[in-house]
């Protein structure tokens, strides 16, 4: 079995790897070499290297609190959160706009990729709300690589026109020295230090609504993401959470900074907001449909850490189910070629648990994106499905639309005790353990069922692998295909 720590490490935080497993070695085999080899070569020739960034960060931006106040760190329960499930990534976009247009001392957000006509509304409710608000303060993280020119201009007038006010990063996708591709993938809207969103949601057009099944591309970007897509996020209140991952924020801007070569110091940004100023939001405090006193953490993954927590803790929560008989887990994910350790854990559970795979396939009508990935997604479950026949795997099949959630759902066998949710920026693909993610997990029966209730409908709009598919895909040439898929799709795409 692999052994895990049981600490939590922030962003920049260092940790040494365990020696008691190999789960988090790079195994050698003449695909990997070859693609790290093709990415050396590529990054070498746009010199865009990542110089490693030394020192616990942690310590040296860490804010100091009062005497009298007790501070949550990542990876610590908390219990005051009122939580609402979005149905879909067009539900998440209109709840963000709603936050920032009642926030009244600071907005943050990592939209990782962002652009369009969705990112253009956020904007101009900035602007509107700074001018009502003159001491409100908006820091935004961003990918900048689909920003369009309009995007772009209307950041530049906002730094002019509100320079103590107004902050956006671009940051850049650099390659580390291994040969992969690293980003900032967090997706989070912080609003007062109280209100949050967190799941897999990007503020980019297409990464922000869903399109009617087979609705024709209308660009090279709508061939390649798809038009669409399928995603759903957390809307949430709680001041202990929110401070949790206020201070990871402004850790995460500090160290993109440095990369970006913005700054040679440590930043820090960050500045407590007593929960007595923060807005409320009447439409979040109506809603029937939240549930509070909800249990949740939050758990990063970065570069800079030599283990990855949100890795951690798919395996910590695969072996706990497995020790309960009649467990169940569901995958709702884009990626579906987990990094090794989540390999070994399944392995070591595959007939103990009853496996629900959703991802992405090679179906008709796909993105091309998802074409890339699609045969090492099917490989992969079609290995899990020859091991146990009782295990479920479908390919979402809404023409045109990206499946583009990072969900998992952990459902012990015993009914007294409650089930397990994450959900977050966290792929179950070799591209999440170089990037920057946030998850929440989250203890609650109420919200685990609504979740699943919605991923029930993914699957009425999917296709089930076979007995007869799964055997197809054990083939020498599907395995490679498989393989070169998992080893070069982190190198070049997101």
């Amino acid at each position: 079995m692999v052994k895990i720590k049981k600490e939590y490490y922030g962003f920049g935080e260092y940790s040494k790897p365990l020696k008691e497993t190999k789960a988090y070695s790079n195994f050698p085999n003449p695909i990997r070499f070859l693609c790290r080899k093709i990415s050396q070569l590529f990054h070498y020739i746009i010199k865009s290297r990542v110089p490693p960034h030394m020192g616990n960060l942690d310590k040296e931006i860490r804010v100091r609190q009062p005497e009298d106040v007790s501070q949550t760190s990542v990876g610590e329960w908390t219990k005051d959160n009122s939580i609402l499930v979005t149905k879909s990534a067009a539900e998440t976009i209109d709840w963000k706009l709603e936050l920032i247009k009642s926030a009244n001392h600071s907005i943050e957000i990592s939209g990782t990729y962002a652009g369009g006509e969705v990112f253009r509304n956020a904007l101009k409710a900035i602007k509107e709300r700074i001018t009502s608000k003159p001491d409100l303060k908006v820091n935004i993280l961003i990918v900048p690589d689909l920003l369009e020119k309009k995007d772009k201009k209307l950041i530049k007038k906002l730094h002019e026109d509100y320079p103590n006010n107004f902050h956006c990063l671009q940051s850049h996708f650099q390659f580390n020295r291994k040969g992969y591709r690293v980003e900032n993938h967090v997706k989070l809207v912080l609003i007062d230090e109280k209100y949050y969103v967190i799941g897999g949601t990007n503020y980019q057009d297409n990464l922000s609504q869903e399109t009617k099944a087979n609705a024709k591309p209308h660009s090279a970007v709508d061939k390649l993401m798809g038009a669409g897509s399928v995603d759903m996020d957390i809307v949430g209140k709680g001041v202990a959470l929110a401070s949790v991952m206020r201070r990871e924020f402004f850790k995460l801007q500090a160290i993109l900074e440095i990369k970006d070569k913005k700054t040679k110091t440590i930043n820090n940004y960050y500045q407590p907001i007593p929960s007595e100023n923060a807005t409320s939001v009447k439409k979040f405090e109506d809603n029937s449909d939240v549930k509070h006193q909800v249990k949740i953490k939050a758990i990063v993954g970065c570069p800079e850490n030599s283990i990855n927590d949100c890795t951690d803790e798919y395996v910590r929560l695969v072996n706990k189910i497995g020790k309960s008989a009649g467990g169940a887990i569901t995958l709702a994910h884009m990626y579906f070629h987990p990094p090794q350790a989540i390999q070994i854990a399944i392995r070591e559970n595959i007939t103990k648990i009853q496996f629900t795979v959703i991802t992405t396939g090679v179906q008709p009508g796909a993105p091309v994106g998802a074409l890339m990935h699609g045969v090492a997604n099917s490989a992969m479950a079609s290995w899990m499905k020859r091991k146990n026949l009782e295990t479920k795997a479908y390919f979402s099949n809404k023409g045109g639309n990206i499946y583009h959630k990072k969900v998992g759902i952990f459902r012990p066998g015993d009914e007294d005790k409650e089930p397990y949710l994450i959900m977050g920026s966290y792929n179950l693909g070799g591209k999440s353990r170089n990037d920057y993610e946030m998850c929440v997990v989250i203890k609650d029966q109420d919200i685990t069922d609504i979740t699943l209730d919605i991923l029930k409908k993914d699957i009425k709009h999917s296709v089930e692998l076979t007995s007869e598919q799964a055997e197809d895909y054990q083939s020498l040439s599907k395995q490679a295909l498989g393989k070169l898929q998992n080893n070069l799709y982190p190198i070049f795409l997101g």
